[in-house]
């Protein structure tokens, strides 16, 4: 049920940040280029390949179909208005409530698979000081997905059917299927777009020149989100293996659809995604994507290509931050400036150390963010270590508002010991109602725990 919950609501996710990115980038094949589908494709592909320089691990570290990955993570956050100073009002007192839980929080979590016996068993354990607050379990076996929360159950529950095994084997792992589904859904929302673009001649500025161009436009809006997410939905139904890896987690998938109810977008609000090109070899000039409610406007505009450009950020056309895009292939740095040319930050990538660095003044706050992932210790086809560790500072005023860091340590090796009783497991159904509310309250219940 919670790992179903979690495929789909991945779906809805990647469609939302990807769509605002499929025509960012043109191809020079006319042919191909007289159909939007091309072009929304190519757009997303440029797109999805600058992410995986930054997201994907080496090859070595890309581990097989049996595995165990034993985690934690702690903070350390502080604050110099919502700790050292008093705090008056409710709105604070709370928040001051959640920095000190999160600073007392003990998260430790563990992910084990073995494909020989076709088990796989995911646990979460997390407390604050001595209080648990989660103790959970998700378990398949004999293609029988089973749970258990610590405090609510007595033992686990079993929810029915789970082919997950049946979508990998020996020559297709985990990692494949993600693979598949993403390159997949890219050709889906491609596909789909399609059905909604439209053409039309404009005249646009560009570097002091007035242009004579091709738009090419999408708008998304309540009706054209539900329409396009279902459109991808049906694609995923109707290819059978796409359909195979979906349903081997969440066996309702087929199922799936969204209604009028689902739209994330007010009947007010919409979004134009304009590409400007040029008319005769539709040579990419200008990507601009353009929110509108009711009588406010804010337009996100680009100008240049993968490697080398300039972003800009408009109010109902009033100019308030541009950036000059300057990209390599292990490099990237961003310089960001105000409405009267001042520079008030950077951003600095680095694929290769897999890092992140923010500096970055807007009005009265300023923000410092500092990503930085690390392997070590790692030996071929038996076991390495992967640490995450995110800095951060928020000044108002001169005053920390927030500030700390977070720490994710992973220890991972290509092997697992699975061994869970579920001889007396039950089923939902015969579950009591107070049992049943507890269990559909559970992040509700930890949410308010937080604040307390």
């Amino acid at each position: 049920m919670y790992m179903g919950k979690k495929i789909f609501k991945f779906l809805i996710i990647l469609v939302l940040i990807t769509t605002s990115f499929t025509l960012i980038y043109f191809g020079y094949s006319l042919n191909k280029l007289s159909k939007p589908s091309y072009l929304y494709k190519t757009g997303l592909k440029v797109f999805t390949d600058n992410i995986d320089k930054f997201m994907l691990n080496d090859d070595k570290y890309r581990f097989g179909n049996t595995y165990t990955i034993d985690g934690d993570a702690s903070f350390d956050i502080t604050s110099d208005i919502y700790l050292l100073e008093k705090v008056n009002n409710d709105k604070d007192i709370e928040k001051s409530k959640i920095i000190n839980n999160y600073n007392n929080l003990d998260i430790k979590y563990s992910l084990s698979q073995d494909f020989k016996n076709k088990k796989l068993l995911f646990k979460i354990d997390e407390s604050i000081k001595d209080e648990k607050i989660l103790d959970s379990k998700y378990y398949v076996f004999n293609s029988t997905k089973y749970y258990f929360v610590n405090g609510i159950l007595s033992n686990y529950v079993n929810e029915g059917s789970n082919n997950y095994f049946e979508s990998i084997s020996s020559e297709n792992t985990l990692n494949d299927n993600i693979d598949y589904l993403y390159k997949f859904i890219i050709d889906s929302i491609s596909n789909n777009m399609e059905k909604g673009s439209s053409e039309s001649k404009s005249n646009i500025n560009i570097n002091g020149t007035d242009v004579d161009v091709l738009k090419i436009t999408f708008e998304l809006n309540k009706k054209s989100y539900i329409d396009l997410m279902n459109g991808i939905l049906d694609d995923l139904k109707n290819d059978e293996e796409a359909y195979k890896i979906i349903s081997s987690v969440d066996s309702d998938f087929k199922n799936k659809k969204l209604s009028n109810k689902d739209g994330f977008l007010k009947s007010n609000e919409k979004y134009y995604i304009n590409v400007y090109c040029d008319k005769k070899f539709y040579k990419p000039l200008k990507y601009e994507i353009s929110y509108h409610n009711k009588d406010n406007v804010k337009t996100y505009s680009y100008e240049g290509n993968s490697k080398k450009g300039i972003f800009c950020y408009s109010v109902n056309g009033d100019l308030e931050y541009k950036a000059d895009l300057n990209s390599g292939n292990t490099k990237t740095n961003i310089a960001v400036y105000n409405n009267i040319d001042e520079k008030i930050g950077s951003i600095k990538i680095d694929n290769n150390d897999k890092s992140i660095y923010l500096n970055l003044k807007l009005k009265n706050k300023t923000y410092n963010f500092e990503y930085n992932s690390t392997y070590s210790d790692y030996k071929k086809n038996n076991f390495y270590n992967h640490s995450i560790i995110i800095n951060f500072i928020i000044m108002k005023e001169s005053k920390n508002e927030l500030s700390g860091n977070i720490v994710i340590n992973n220890n991972i090796k290509y092997e697992s010991k699975i061994d869970e009783d579920v001889s007396n497991a039950k089923l939902r159904s015969s579950l009591d109602e107070d049992v049943n509310n507890r269990l559909d309250n559970l992040y509700n219940t930890i949410m308010e725990r937080m604040k307390k």
